[in-house]
């Protein structure tokens, strides 16, 4: 434009007109910044390539997608008046700020003001080692989950309906929402986003699931009523100066629950060979430490009353027997029950440490399971309970271990002083060589398997077990991560020591579709001796409580709601404080480890409390900040821990890989369900890897260790879905989890694969390892492992990783650059011969639009008169289109005048 008007108005200027021109250029790209064309370190796969030209298809869908993001737009921001100010949501007028609606939410006080302190205590939660991703702009359209924008009051409307909740309410759901959000992208490595409306469909999905999620937490927290925060955070640590003498610093004889008789079932029948072996030979058993290293324990004299007092109630009830001398013992303490009562509990940790390690309870339950039960349609979970009233003293203790199992010495003459009993009831439960005196010293054994033992808990979960295998709970139906997943799922149980959690699968309207099993399993009990609390039966409820989680209307698990109040309490007490010994953060993360049982990848957010919690001194100290932050990351991801039962399968499986030669790659094949949950069940063993049908062209198999799983798919079937180039040098391990992130992320770029149970394929060991625990301490993957569990997350999955080898691992060929094409195959017959020169789509498409006649004709001798009506009906002007398609759709088929009428209609 400048050139030109040197020309018109000044001829003789002409020659200096480009000269002009090109120092105008100069100056203002000199005062004006350019673009960066620079590209970032990291993964560049979904970045844009240059388009030439859109096509019209492609212009037509944008338009589509500008008019929807438009109406998007509309509903989740809220508009502005005249002032500027954001306009309240349609729907609700002023007075609905003050007066709660008969269906609103009322959410207590107590919850509010813990959800604005958290807020306030949250601040901006970044890692300093926080997720690995690329956050670079691009160019096309953004599918990506992160970075996670916060949400405004009005995306809450649209999403939970007015009569759900009122707006004070939803303003405190919109800070737990946006809390989780916080909490996602501090995961993730990625600053939080500020408040958009310009969310893409993943994005979108994961709003809605968090928004929901948040709902139902507060709604879950409202029906529990929490102690006052200092106290909460003294039950959670245990701090018996500030629980005071109500609780456990004080032993009250009356209090203590004793069942009558006691020692009554032998064990020993239901054990192994090998077993029974050492637990009838103190010599095999007790081989660590010599017994006579370990003090035995002494009363002071405030203690002898009621310690009397209990001695004699388990005289009475055979729990306890009298003799002249002990080889080794251990002092007990009283521990209160949320019903006042009191258990008592032998401390025997030096003598656990003296006696050989046992063996792990066989398929103890976990939380980690209750995620594996699925739902479908109308169908729920039903939860029915059986719990052993005080079982521990009812299994009896064998006699040549007694000596060993010794309790604090007393006196006759106290006994005789603090209790009811006489000598001559003495005389018959002493077992010493000499007759009993006034002045024997009276040391108790214990009659039956103390709690605080090591070995107890194997002895009490082998007992039980056998007891459910009579009942036809066999171990191919036990949820546990030590047993691979029932391949029916219709009834299924857990056990836990004393408790049995039997969950059936059934319609909404069954009644107590588990009766059978539990009368099997009363009988099979009382034919044994065991004798149930039956005040703790539950039968048939799909609204219980399980080992600290919430059953909730059978359709999903959650942390049990009281539990989950106090945890909250205390926690936000310890971020005021600020101050805490090692033993206190070990018995918070024993809470908190237990809750991210439901949802493994929120372990991730723990790394530096793990450093602190190992020292387990009492020394109280300042905690550090990244301890904190950690903490408080977790407290944010606490709605995500909810498990939805009724999540389908992912219908196909992804494998991933890395190579430090080319870069990274991803594969996915469909498989069917049924072979996606032998995958599933085939993963509880670690020892599992996944071998593929071999080609001719495939590398041959090396031999290796663990238990081969024959998958029913050859490599051919997978199809590349990444093959990138790395733009970063790392550790092999980096990559690998960097590959699995990739995977991750180009799953959920689709809504319809969230909220899905997922198969992954890996050949990195280490990457596995992390994928199964949820998290890791290795500073080579710790960064890549916490992105992807932010993305697990989000895109609420369940996740199953095998090991596969590399030789057959499908993804190995495009880690390294070789991606195979696949061919259209070409036929010996002419296309025009087979289908009238239409193609396979075109003919379904017609066929299903037009009638069942269509391949009929276009096959046949009217080829040319239906290429015309064919071709009228998709070219020239709307009106002519619909013209034809009307008339092609009366036409007869059968009359080729009628058609050859038709072919020249409107000429």
């Amino acid at each position: 434009f400048f050139s030109r008007l040197l020309v018109d108005r000044q001829p003789p200027l002409v020659s200096c007109s480009y000269t002009y021109s090109l120092m105008l250029v100069i100056l203002l790209s000199a005062l004006l910044p350019l673009p960066s064309f620079s590209t970032p370190p990291g993964p560049c796969f979904f970045d844009a390539h240059h388009v030439k030209h859109a096509s019209p298809a492609k212009r037509a869908r944008d338009v589509r997608r500008a008019a929807q993001h438009r109406e998007q737009r509309k509903s989740v921001m809220p508009e502005r008046n005249e002032t500027g100010s954001a306009a309240k949501p349609q729907g609700y007028d002023s007075s609905s700020q003050l007066v709660d609606s008969d269906n609103a939410a009322v959410f207590p006080s107590w919850l509010k003001e813990c959800v604005q302190d958290l807020t306030k205590h949250a601040g901006s939660l970044v890692f300093p080692t926080g997720g690995r991703m690329n956050t670079a702009q691009s160019k096309t359209r953004n599918r990506d989950i992160y970075p996670l924008p916060m949400i405004t009051l009005q995306t809450i409307f649209s999403i939970l309906p007015k009569p759900e909740l009122n707006i004070l309410d939803a303003g405190m759901v919109l800070d737990v929402a946006n809390l989780a959000i916080k909490g996602l992208n501090a995961l993730a490595g990625t600053c939080c986003g500020a408040f958009s409306s310009d969310l893409c469909a993943p994005q979108r999905s994961v709003v809605s699931r968090v928004v929901l999620k948040s709902y139902r937490m507060c709604q879950r927290l409202s029906a529990a009523n929490p102690p006052q925060r200092d106290l909460a955070y003294a039950q959670l640590v245990q701090d018996r100066q500030v629980l005071g003498v109500q609780h456990t610093s004080k032993l009250c004889a009356d209090a203590v629950d004793e069942i009558s008789p006691s020692a009554q079932v032998d064990p020993l029948p239901d054990l192994s060979a090998d077993v029974r072996a050492v637990l009838t030979c103190p010599a095999e058993l007790f081989d660590q430490v010599p017994l006579e290293s370990i003090p035995f324990p002494r009363l002071s004299t405030a203690e002898v009353p009621e310690y009397c007092k209990l001695l004699a109630k388990q005289l009475r009830s055979g729990k306890v027997v009298l003799s002249a001398d002990a080889a080794a013992g251990a002092k007990t303490f009283p521990v209160g029950k949320r019903s006042g009562r009191q258990r008592e509990v032998w401390s025997g940790n030096l003598i656990s440490a003296a006696a050989r390690k046992p063996p792990v309870p066989p398929h103890i339950a976990s939380p980690a399971c209750f995620p594996d039960l699925e739902v479908s349609g109308d169908q729920k979970i039903f939860v029915s309970k059986r719990d052993a009233q005080s079982y521990f003293d009812q299994l009896k203790l064998p006699s040549e271990l007694r000596r060993h199992f010794g309790r604090p010495a007393c006196s006759v003459r106290d006994l005789l002083l603090h209790s009811d009993l006489t000598l001559e009831d003495l005389a018959t439960f002493w077992i010493g060589p000499q007759p009993l005196t006034m002045q024997t010293t009276l040391f108790p054994l214990c009659a039956a398997w103390p709690m605080g033992f090591s070995w107890s808990s194997f002895v009490a979960q082998s007992v039980l077990l056998n007891r459910c295998a009579e009942a036809g709970l066999t171990e191919a139906k036990v949820l546990s991560e030590s047993a691979p997943l029932p391949s029916s799922l219709e009834e299924t149980f857990a056990l836990a020591t004393d408790d049995l959690m039997v969950f059936r699968r059934a319609p909404s309207t069954a009644i107590n579709p588990a009766k059978r099993t539990l009368k099997r399993y009363d009988d099979a009990c009382r034919a044994r001796g065991i004798i149930r609390h039956a005040a703790k039966d539950i039968d048939g409820q799909v609204n219980a409580t399980c080992i600290g989680i919430d059953f909730c209307d059978g359709q999903y698990v959650a942390p049990n709601s009281a539990k989950l109040a106090m945890v909250f309490m205390g926690v936000l007490h310890l971020s005021c404080l600020r101050f805490a010994s090692a033993l206190d953060l070990a018995a918070i993360m024993g809470h908190l480890t237990w809750f991210a049982l439901l949802n493994r990848p929120s372990l991730s957010s723990f790394d530096e409390v793990y450093a602190i919690t190992r020292s387990m001194t009492e020394h109280r100290e300042a905690v550090p900040d990244n301890v904190l932050v950690e903490i408080m990351v977790f407290m944010c991801l606490m709605p995500l821990l909810e498990g939805d039962l009724s999540r389908g399968w992912q219908e196909e499986i992804v494998a991933t890989d890395a190579s430090v030669d080319f870069g990274f790659g991803v594969s996915t094949a469909p498989a069917h369900g049924d072979t996606l949950r032998a995958l599933s069940r085939a993963a509880a063993n670690r020892d599992t890897l996944v071998r593929l049908q071999r080609a001719g062209t495939d590398e041959p198999a090396k031999k290796r260790k663990g238990t081969e799983f024959a998958l029913p798919l050859k490599k051919s079937a997978f199809r590349t879905v990444i093959s990138a180039k790395r733009h970063h040098d790392a550790h092999s391990g980096s990559l690998e989890a960097t590959a699995l992130g990739l995977g991750f992320r180009w799953l959920l770029r689709s809504v319809t694969k969230h909220s899905k149970r997922t198969v992954v394929l890996l050949d990195a060991k280490a990457v596995l390892g992390a994928s199964i625990k949820g998290r890791t301490s290795a500073p080579t993957i710790k960064r890549d492992m916490r992105f992807v569990s932010a993305l697990v997350l989000a895109g609420d999955l369940h996740v199953k990783a095998l090991y596969v080898p590399s030789e057959d691992n499908p993804a190995d060929a495009p880690s390294r650059g070789i991606v195979q094409r696949w061919r259209r195959r070409r036929s010996a017959v002419a296309p025009h011969a087979r289908t009238g020169g239409l193609g396979k789509g075109a003919i379904l498409k017609h066929q299903l639009k037009y009638g069942p006649h269509w391949p009929d004709y276009a096959r046949g001798k009217y080829y040319n008169i239906g290429h015309q009506i064919w071709k009228r009906t998709h070219t020239g002007s709307r009106e002519s289109q619909n013209y034809f398609r009307r008339s092609f759709r009366n036409c007869d088929w059968s009359d080729a005048g009628s058609l050859s009428s038709l072919s020249g209609a409107g000429d």
